[in-house]
Protein backbone atom coordinates (compact mmCIF):
# COMPACT_ATOMS: atom_id res chain seq x y z
CA UNK A 1 0.00 0.00 0.00
CA UNK A 2 1.53 3.33 -1.12
CA UNK A 3 0.46 5.10 1.96
CA UNK A 4 2.23 2.29 4.40
CA UNK A 5 5.44 3.26 2.03
CA UNK A 6 5.15 6.77 2.66
CA UNK A 7 5.48 6.48 6.72
CA UNK A 8 8.53 4.78 6.48
CA UNK A 9 10.40 7.62 5.23
CA UNK A 10 12.57 9.94 7.55
CA UNK A 11 10.22 12.29 7.53
CA UNK A 12 7.53 9.88 8.98
CA UNK A 13 10.29 8.53 11.23
CA UNK A 14 10.70 12.01 12.60
CA UNK A 15 7.15 12.66 13.12
CA UNK A 16 7.01 9.79 15.05
CA UNK A 17 9.68 10.70 17.10
CA UNK A 18 8.01 14.14 17.75
CA UNK A 19 4.60 12.53 19.04
CA UNK A 20 6.91 9.79 21.33
CA UNK A 21 8.29 12.81 22.91
CA UNK A 22 4.40 14.21 23.56
CA UNK A 23 3.10 10.97 24.55
CA UNK A 24 5.26 8.13 26.66
CA UNK A 25 2.38 5.58 25.26
CA UNK A 26 3.78 6.00 22.28
CA UNK A 27 7.58 5.26 23.09
CA UNK A 28 6.92 1.51 23.04
CA UNK A 29 6.34 1.61 19.14
CA UNK A 30 9.47 1.01 17.20
CA UNK A 31 7.12 2.25 14.25
CA UNK A 32 4.05 3.43 12.53
CA UNK A 33 2.73 0.31 11.43
CA UNK A 34 3.07 -0.51 14.78
CA UNK A 35 0.92 2.02 16.41
CA UNK A 36 -1.48 1.74 13.20
CA UNK A 37 -1.90 -2.36 14.63
CA UNK A 38 -2.93 -0.81 18.07
CA UNK A 39 -5.39 1.17 16.46
CA UNK A 40 -7.18 -1.41 14.32
CA UNK A 41 -7.20 -3.59 17.11
CA UNK A 42 -10.63 -3.92 18.13
CA UNK A 43 -9.03 -4.99 21.37
CA UNK A 44 -6.90 -2.09 22.47
CA UNK A 45 -8.12 0.47 25.20
CA UNK A 46 -10.45 2.49 23.88
CA UNK A 47 -8.22 5.47 26.30
CA UNK A 48 -4.92 4.93 24.55
CA UNK A 49 -6.63 5.29 21.27
CA UNK A 50 -7.34 8.99 22.53
CA UNK A 51 -4.42 9.30 23.97
CA UNK A 52 -2.69 8.70 20.40
CA UNK A 53 -5.25 10.43 17.99
CA UNK A 54 -5.25 13.62 20.82
CA UNK A 55 -1.10 13.71 20.93
CA UNK A 56 -1.46 13.32 16.87
CA UNK A 57 -4.37 15.97 16.38
CA UNK A 58 -2.02 18.67 18.58
CA UNK A 59 1.51 18.05 16.83
CA UNK A 60 -0.78 18.18 13.46
CA UNK A 61 -1.42 21.02 14.64
CA UNK A 62 1.68 22.67 14.73
CA UNK A 63 3.09 21.88 11.33
CA UNK A 64 0.30 20.71 9.58
CA UNK A 65 2.58 17.77 7.22
CA UNK A 66 0.70 15.74 4.97
CA UNK A 67 1.99 12.69 6.27
CA UNK A 68 -0.26 13.11 9.11
CA UNK A 69 -3.25 12.68 6.91
CA UNK A 70 -1.64 9.34 6.13
CA UNK A 71 -1.18 8.10 9.57
CA UNK A 72 -5.31 9.17 10.20
CA UNK A 73 -5.72 7.60 6.64
CA UNK A 74 -4.19 4.27 7.72
CA UNK A 75 -5.36 4.42 10.98
CA UNK A 76 -8.91 4.24 9.64
CA UNK A 77 -8.82 2.52 6.69
CA UNK A 78 -10.45 -0.44 7.86
CA UNK A 79 -13.65 1.46 9.44
CA UNK A 80 -13.65 3.46 5.99
CA UNK A 81 -13.51 0.39 3.85
CA UNK A 82 -16.69 -0.72 6.35
CA UNK A 83 -18.44 2.36 5.23
CA UNK A 84 -17.32 2.18 1.72
CA UNK A 85 -18.57 -1.08 1.63
CA UNK A 86 -22.19 0.51 3.38
CA UNK A 87 -22.62 3.10 0.79
CA UNK A 88 -22.12 1.00 -2.51
CA UNK A 89 -25.25 2.65 -3.83
CA UNK A 90 -24.83 6.23 -3.21
CA UNK A 91 -22.36 6.69 -6.73
CA UNK A 92 -22.90 4.65 -9.29
CA UNK A 93 -19.27 5.09 -9.95
CA UNK A 94 -16.91 3.29 -7.34
CA UNK A 95 -14.32 5.15 -8.08
CA UNK A 96 -15.39 8.66 -7.39
CA UNK A 97 -17.56 7.29 -4.41
CA UNK A 98 -14.26 6.12 -2.93
CA UNK A 99 -12.22 9.23 -3.59
CA UNK A 100 -14.99 10.89 -1.96
CA UNK A 101 -15.06 9.27 1.09
CA UNK A 102 -11.32 9.68 1.94
CA UNK A 103 -11.42 13.36 1.05
CA UNK A 104 -14.41 13.65 3.21
CA UNK A 105 -12.66 11.63 6.12
CA UNK A 106 -10.18 14.46 6.04
CA UNK A 107 -12.49 17.46 5.94
CA UNK A 108 -13.94 15.75 9.03
CA UNK A 109 -9.82 15.63 10.54
CA UNK A 110 -9.76 19.24 9.68
CA UNK A 111 -12.66 20.38 11.18
CA UNK A 112 -12.37 18.40 14.71
CA UNK A 113 -11.41 20.23 17.90
CA UNK A 114 -9.98 17.56 20.52
CA UNK A 115 -9.62 20.10 23.20
CA UNK A 116 -13.19 19.96 23.03
CA UNK A 117 -13.89 16.07 22.78
CA UNK A 118 -12.36 14.41 26.24
CA UNK A 119 -12.91 11.28 24.47
CA UNK A 120 -14.99 8.52 21.42
CA UNK A 121 -12.38 10.69 19.14
CA UNK A 122 -12.59 7.64 16.63
CA UNK A 123 -16.47 7.38 17.17
CA UNK A 124 -16.42 11.30 16.32
CA UNK A 125 -14.61 11.10 13.45
CA UNK A 126 -16.43 8.21 11.90
CA UNK A 127 -19.84 9.52 12.53
CA UNK A 128 -18.92 13.04 11.31
CA UNK A 129 -17.21 11.40 8.00
CA UNK A 130 -20.70 9.08 7.83
CA UNK A 131 -22.69 12.69 8.31
CA UNK A 132 -20.78 14.72 5.74
CA UNK A 133 -21.12 12.28 3.04
CA UNK A 134 -24.86 12.18 3.22
CA UNK A 135 -24.75 15.72 2.77
CA UNK A 136 -22.81 15.57 0.39
CA UNK A 137 -24.95 12.80 -1.60
CA UNK A 138 -28.12 14.22 -0.46
CA UNK A 139 -27.38 17.29 -2.48
CA UNK A 140 -26.00 15.60 -5.36
CA UNK A 141 -29.17 13.23 -5.76
CA UNK A 142 -31.33 16.43 -5.08
CA UNK A 143 -29.70 17.84 -8.02
CA UNK A 144 -30.22 14.99 -10.47
CA UNK A 145 -34.00 14.59 -9.27
CA UNK A 146 -34.60 18.10 -9.62
CA UNK A 147 -33.52 17.61 -13.49
CA UNK A 148 -34.48 14.00 -13.92
CA UNK A 149 -31.09 12.42 -14.66
CA UNK A 150 -31.55 9.95 -11.88
CA UNK A 151 -32.96 6.48 -12.43
CA UNK A 152 -35.47 5.59 -10.19
CA UNK A 153 -34.32 2.14 -9.30
CA UNK A 154 -31.27 4.13 -7.82
CA UNK A 155 -33.51 6.17 -5.73
CA UNK A 156 -35.26 4.00 -3.66
CA UNK A 157 -31.85 2.62 -2.25
CA UNK A 158 -30.48 5.54 -1.03
CA UNK A 159 -31.11 5.54 2.99
CA UNK A 160 -28.96 7.98 5.50
CA UNK A 161 -26.64 6.51 7.50
CA UNK A 162 -27.00 7.54 11.08
CA UNK A 163 -24.85 10.19 12.19
CA UNK A 164 -25.29 10.05 16.40
CA UNK A 165 -22.86 8.19 18.55
CA UNK A 166 -25.68 6.17 20.01
CA UNK A 167 -25.41 2.83 19.09
CA UNK A 168 -22.23 2.97 17.13
CA UNK A 169 -20.16 0.95 19.76
CA UNK A 170 -17.03 0.35 18.10
CA UNK A 171 -15.45 1.15 15.01
CA UNK A 172 -15.34 -2.47 12.92
CA UNK A 173 -11.10 -2.14 11.77
CA UNK A 174 -9.72 -5.96 11.11
CA UNK A 175 -13.08 -7.91 10.32
CA UNK A 176 -14.27 -5.12 7.52
CA UNK A 177 -11.13 -5.65 5.62
CA UNK A 178 -11.03 -9.46 5.94
CA UNK A 179 -14.80 -9.50 5.34
CA UNK A 180 -14.54 -7.38 2.07
CA UNK A 181 -11.44 -9.97 0.68
CA UNK A 182 -13.91 -12.66 1.51
CA UNK A 183 -16.61 -11.47 -0.44
CA UNK A 184 -14.26 -10.69 -3.52
CA UNK A 185 -12.88 -14.51 -3.19
CA UNK A 186 -16.48 -15.62 -3.01
CA UNK A 187 -17.34 -13.89 -5.75
CA UNK A 188 -14.37 -15.31 -7.76
CA UNK A 189 -14.80 -18.55 -6.36
CA UNK A 190 -18.49 -18.62 -8.25
CA UNK A 191 -17.72 -17.04 -11.37
CA UNK A 192 -19.51 -13.90 -10.27
CA UNK A 193 -15.66 -12.34 -11.65
CA UNK A 194 -12.61 -13.70 -13.30
CA UNK A 195 -9.41 -13.43 -12.42
CA UNK A 196 -8.78 -10.28 -13.19
CA UNK A 197 -11.69 -8.41 -11.77
CA UNK A 198 -10.33 -9.91 -8.58
CA UNK A 199 -6.94 -8.47 -9.12
CA UNK A 200 -8.20 -5.26 -9.53
CA UNK A 201 -10.44 -5.05 -7.39
CA UNK A 202 -8.61 -5.96 -4.26
CA UNK A 203 -5.83 -3.89 -5.75
CA UNK A 204 -8.07 -0.67 -5.70
CA UNK A 205 -10.19 -1.14 -2.42
CA UNK A 206 -8.11 -3.77 -0.39
CA UNK A 207 -4.86 -2.12 -0.72
CA UNK A 208 -5.80 1.31 -1.69
CA UNK A 209 -3.89 1.52 -5.22
CA UNK A 210 -4.24 3.79 -8.12
CA UNK A 211 -6.34 2.29 -11.00
CA UNK A 212 -3.35 3.44 -12.98
CA UNK A 213 -1.28 1.86 -11.00
CA UNK A 214 -3.32 -1.61 -11.50
CA UNK A 215 -3.92 -1.35 -14.94
CA UNK A 216 -0.22 -0.79 -15.34
CA UNK A 217 0.80 -4.10 -13.46
CA UNK A 218 -2.08 -5.96 -15.35
CA UNK A 219 -0.85 -4.72 -18.80
CA UNK A 220 -4.35 -3.01 -19.29
CA UNK A 221 -4.88 0.87 -20.57
CA UNK A 222 -6.58 3.04 -18.01
CA UNK A 223 -9.95 3.26 -19.88
CA UNK A 224 -9.46 -0.70 -20.22
CA UNK A 225 -9.07 -1.38 -16.32
CA UNK A 226 -11.59 1.45 -15.65
CA UNK A 227 -14.07 -0.25 -18.15
CA UNK A 228 -13.63 -3.99 -16.48
CA UNK A 229 -13.72 -2.74 -12.67
CA UNK A 230 -17.13 -0.80 -13.80
CA UNK A 231 -18.78 -4.14 -14.83
CA UNK A 232 -17.21 -6.42 -12.54
CA UNK A 233 -18.41 -4.03 -9.51
CA UNK A 234 -21.93 -3.94 -11.13
CA UNK A 235 -21.75 -7.60 -10.76
CA UNK A 236 -20.64 -7.70 -7.41
CA UNK A 237 -23.31 -5.36 -6.42
CA UNK A 238 -25.83 -7.40 -8.24
CA UNK A 239 -24.33 -10.89 -6.89
CA UNK A 240 -23.82 -9.45 -3.17
CA UNK A 241 -27.38 -7.84 -3.22
CA UNK A 242 -29.12 -11.42 -4.32
CA UNK A 243 -26.86 -12.82 -1.71
CA UNK A 244 -28.29 -10.15 1.14
CA UNK A 245 -24.43 -9.67 2.12
CA UNK A 246 -24.82 -5.56 2.29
Amino acid sequence: MLLLQDLQSETANALLRKVQRLEPLLSRFPSWKDVIALMQNTGAKASEKDSILRTIFLARQEDDHPTWGSVLLLFFWPGLLNLYRKTFNYDQDLDELWRTITATFLEAVNRLDVNRRPDRIAMKLMNDTRSYLYEKYTRIWNHLKRYGQQEPEFWKKHEEVPATDHGQGKIEYRGSVDEVMRILKNARASGVIDEHDLSLLIGTIVYGKALADCAREAGLSYEAAKKRRQRACSSLKTWCTRKEIF
